[in-house]
């Protein structure tokens, strides 16, 4: 029924829709009919003079124009009607011959159906009698059977709490052990984590300890050296010293004499300038002028070449300046 009730929709649906789609085709049906006059439904007079006849035989020729027009679009709708009615027509009766064809089959079938099972029950009822007095005679040996099971379903029972309980205290030491375990491979694992620690923390402090050691080797090689020239330089510098005093007491011992006494005394001092070996040789004065002991030795005659390591790295030398650095005595 409810399949015919469906059918009975679609054929609704689908009439209403051919209705729809027929009553588009209109100009009216979409809104403005294109034909009009000026643009609004129903007939309008064009702005024709009727004072006249010709405004006035116009004006009938556009009202006959525009009636024949409605006639036909008239007409057209009665034959669109009647092209409808004949499709609805002979939807439903297609439609109704085959629903009743298909309810008609369908309550042949649903006869067989019951026919069928009207049978099967039939059927079952004549086994089921031989069945029920196989079951009632079964139904003692049944009981006993029950009772041994029961038996050993309780023997069965005891022995599975026991080997439950074993197993439990199995498991419980299976843990413990496994938890001893972990922590003896966590405290290996440390031990061996800290050994290689400790391993390269000391092939690292004696790497830098190497190291070290090789750094103060050098630096204390270069302080030996730079000691001993320190040692030879402090007595140049006293040799400068006890030389310039000597001169310096000789120039005063000249000074309080005469004009002369003076100009000799500085002609001295000038004389000692150039023949000091830190003097810059002129090449224009003469020969043949007096040699008067120099004040400052020379620095060979002071300072001794060191032999041994004369060298230093480029980041550990220490420059010494020397007197001739300095430029000649004034």
């Amino acid at each position: 029924m409810t399949r015919v009730m469906f059918n009975h929709v679609q054929l609704g649906l689908a009439v209403c829709g051919l209705i729809l789609s027929g009553c588009a085709e209109f100009p009216g049906w979409q809104g403005q009919a294109p034909d009009s006059k000026d643009g609004r439904l129903g007939y309008q007079t064009l702005s024709a003079d009727l004072s006249h006849a010709d405004g006035i035989r116009k004006a009938v020729e556009d009202a006959q124009q525009y009636v024949q027009e409605q006639d036909s679009k008239i007409r057209s709708l009665f034959e669109m009607r009647a092209q409808l009615e004949e499709k609805i027509r002979d939807l439903q009766e297609g439609q109704i011959v085959r629903l009743d064809a298909e309810a008609e089959m369908l309550r042949k079938r649903v006869d067989s159906v019951e026919h069928t099972a009207k049978q099967a029950r039939e059927e079952i009822d004549t086994r089921w009698a031989p069945v029920q007095a196989l079951a009632e005679a079964q139904a003692g040996e049944l009981t006993n059977l029950k009772e041994s099971m029961i038996a050993i379903v309780e023997e069965t029972h005891q022995d599975r709490e026991l080997l439950r309980n074993n197993l439990k205290n199995y498991r419980d030491a299976l843990v413990e052990f496994h938890a001893l375990m972990v922590k003896l491979e966590t405290v290996v694992l440390d031990e061996e984590f800290r050994a290689k620690e400790a391993e390269t923390a000391l092939r690292k402090n004696m790497k830098d300890h190497g190291a070290t050691l090789t750094r103060l080797d050098t630096k204390y090689s270069a302080l030996e050296h730079l000691q001993k020239r320190t040692t030879q330089l402090h007595r140049y510098i006293n040799e400068v010293q006890k030389n310039l005093r000597h001169a310096v007491d000789t120039w005063e011992a000249g000074a309080p004499g005469k004009n002369g006494s003076r100009t000799t005394a500085l002609q001295e001092d000038k004389d000692i300038v150039a023949n000091s070996p830190l003097s810059i040789d002129d090449p224009t004065e003469s020969t043949s002028r007096p040699t008067r002991p120099a004040l400052v030795p020379k620095v060979d005659d002071v300072i001794q070449p060191f032999e041994g390591r004369t060298t230093l790295t480029s980041s550990e030398e220490t420059p010494v300046s020397t007197p001739h650095d300095a430029g000649p005595v004034k």
